[in-house]
């Protein structure tokens, strides 16, 4: 069975209010879209009152949900719904049912093979320093950047990857990073239910950054953060070694270090809020902080913002199960964007980036879409 107390569903007192904040209830329309038309069904599923013909229905509803946590945020009874929905994906695969076929087809990836999440060859892990042959990377060091599967072998998101390698150089800060054998977090899995490989690739990658000598990791993936902050102590029942910081939050203490410091800009630009580095590690104030020390910037906060920040519509294992609604959510964001009159929407996550890029262009949108970690480097003195 799932692992949490099914007692705990009875503390969902059937108000509503989780259902003004998703993201995909207005685009479904039905009740179990929404957490509590999700805890009402897994309820009834936990007490074999599901009939048999609504089983499928039922996994698949589990997966339409970004795990974007603003339910949880709202819910006057604390209800941790995002924990539930990840257990019960986790029952599903550990039960062999018949979980959503696009779900089927990732974990069909040989992911003990390539590392990543994209099948791409393990020697593309390092595409992203294709060209580069200024970069200052040691070979062992106290601080290891830890790229992510997005940023090492997609296009966009490498420019953020080699944008926070210049700054640190700018910086002279000493650092490494695992290169090839730097392998996937393993949060896709633990998103969509498999915590088994997840805990395979937490192996790995904590024994790959002790043998660097690190005590400090940085990563610029909230996803990545968020897994090496929260889940690996309790996939692999210990403290880590190391500690362990999003680049946001690293590049603040620069500033307040007077390592680097920011020429003037005109810019108009609003901050979106990444679900796993907000609403699950409250990290806000670093990326705020950042363009407030930028001078003359023009920083404009959007209606929903910080713990009330819409998605973006990437997360979750959303994008894999439903990759056309979530450039509909993604869409929202931006129109929101647009409405407070900023030229520029920022964000400090490469799945964020990439779906609101992707929507900017599909729906032809003016504003642009770029990674607060770009913005720094550009803006350096």
């Amino acid at each position: 069975m799932p692992n949490f107390d099914k007692k705990k569903l009875l503390a969902c007192v059937r108000c509503g209010k989780c259902r003004s904040v998703c993201p995909i209830l207005p685009f479904k329309g039905y009740e179990t879209y929404s957490a509590r038309g999700k805890m009402v069904t897994i309820d009834a599923y936990l007490n074999n009152l599901l009939a048999q013909e609504n089983s499928q229905y039922f996994v698949d509803r589990i997966y339409d949900c970004l795990l974007c946590g603003h339910c949880k945020v709202v819910c006057p009874s604390g209800l941790d719904t995002t924990h539930i929905l990840k257990e019960m994906r986790t029952h599903f695969v550990n039960s062999e049912l018949s979980i959503p076929s696009p779900v089927v087809k990732f974990f069909s990836r040989d992911i003990d093979e390539t590392g990543n999440i994209f099948n791409f060859p393990k020697e593309d892990r390092n595409i992203w320093m294709e060209g580069q042959t200024n970069f200052n990377i040691k070979k062992d060091a106290k601080i290891l950047y830890f790229v992510g599967c997005i940023s090492s072998i997609l296009g966009k998101p490498g420019k953020t990857a080699r944008s926070f390698v210049q700054i640190l150089n700018k910086a002279d800060i000493d650092f490494t990073i695992l290169g090839e054998d730097e392998i996937c977090c393993g949060n896709p899995y633990l998103l969509l239910g498999d915590n088994s490989t997840a805990k395979k690739l937490a192996l790995q990658n904590v024994t790959n950054i002790l043998k660097k000598g690190a005590d400090l990791v940085v990563t610029s993936c909230p996803g990545c953060y968020k897994t090496f902050k929260q889940e690996y102590p309790i996939l692999l029942g210990e403290k880590m070694d190391f500690e362990v910081k999003h680049a946001s939050e690293f590049i603040m203490d620069l500033i307040d270090n007077r390592k680097i410091s920011f020429k003037k800009s005109s810019k108009s630009i609003t901050y979106h809020d990444p679900c796993e580095l907000g609403r699950y590690c409250g990290v806000y104030e670093a990326p705020r902080k950042i363009l407030e020390n930028i001078p003359s910037l023009k920083f404009v906060e959007m209606p929903y913002n910080k713990e009330s920040s819409h998605c973006c519509g990437g997360g979750g294992g959303f994008k894999v199960v439903n990759p056309d609604l979530s450039l509909e959510i993604a869409l929202n964001r931006l129109k929101e964007a647009e409405s407070i009159g900023v030229q520029t929407i920022s964000s400090l996550c490469p799945a964020c980036d990439m779906n609101l890029l992707e929507a900017s262009l599909k729906y032809e949108k003016k504003i642009g879409v770029v990674d607060l970690i770009e913005l720094v480097l550009e803006l350096m003195d």
